[in-house]
């Protein structure tokens, strides 16, 4: 069963390895030929709209031996999880509160509900004018994008959890605060995870939008860097940095964390 299953995970990555290999094969083929009539940087035969991987990848190279890159991306990756982590501690306890009690659903439910929608970045020119440009000004945004999921998630945990297992509880004697801690809050647990790898979707995707417009460093800095100086494959790299960056996290922290937290309490997935 063990060798069937590396078998197929041995399958899926070659099947991966393939795609992506043959997308920059094409990619190469596609800036090279230049059906479009692209113009070309000076003294430079390539698409200047459109540069080849090739290019690309040496762009990414100098940038990453320089040390901008590291720099950039150290800075980037302390303020988003700066604002992930407090969205989150701000998150779970709302969302517990409007679980749990009424008054709290007829209120801070509505309010969460209606701000959940609007997109991190339009949360920018009021941080800006609260905080100023800066680091304040982009956590207060990744604070929004982590906040709204998490508290929502968490609130359709707590309510979603099987009323047999509570009632069976409250027979064994289970009420109050032991109810919560060893029935509500375990059985809520797959819908937190999964608010938790949403939020930092969102949070990720704020904290890039926050930088292109009002940072001094970070990877969105650096790639309105790039913009500024009509340097398409400094915009490339740092793009392909930002969306391996988000995956590699998403993947191996936020997927393996949901998969571990449903197969831990025997709970098929509800989100």
């Amino acid at each position: 069963m063990r060798v069937k299953r590396l078998i197929r995970t041995f399958k899926r990555y070659v099947r991966q390895l393939a795609f992506i290999a043959v997308l920059l094969c094409v990619w190469e083929a596609f800036s090279w030929w230049n059906p479009f009539n692209w113009p070309t940087a000076r003294g430079v035969s390539y698409p200047y709209l459109f540069p080849p991987p090739s290019v690309v990848a040496k762009t990414f190279i100098e940038l990453l031996v320089s040390g901008e890159l590291l720099r950039h991306t150290t800075v980037s990756m302390e303020r988003v999880f700066m604002g992930f982590g407090i969205g989150v501690a701000l998150g779970i306890p709302v969302g517990v509160l409007i679980a749990r009690y009424r008054v709290a659903e007829d209120t801070l439910d509505v309010l969460v509900k209606a701000l959940h929608p609007i997109p991190g970045i339009a949360w920018l020119p009021l941080a800006i004018l609260w905080f100023g440009l800066g680091t304040k000004a982009i956590v207060f945004i990744v604070i929004t994008g982590a906040f709204f999921p998490v508290a929502i998630n968490t609130t359709a945990g707590i309510k979603n959890v099987d009323p047999v297992l509570i009632r069976a509880a409250k027979t064994m004697g289970a009420d109050g605060a032991k109810l919560f801690l060893k029935v509500m809050l375990p059985g809520s647990l797959p819908h937190v995870v999964s608010g938790l790898r949403i939020a930092w979707a969102f949070s990720w995707r704020a904290l890039a939008a926050g930088e292109l417009v009002g940072a001094s460093s970070g990877l969105g800095y650096l790639l309105n860097v790039g913009r500024f100086l009509h340097d398409m494959p400094m915009v490339i790299s740092t793009m392909l940095t930002i969306g391996f960056l988000g995956y590699i996290i998403e993947r191996f922290i936020f997927r393996t964390l949901e998969a571990k937290t449903i197969e831990r309490w025997g709970l098929a997935r509800q989100a």
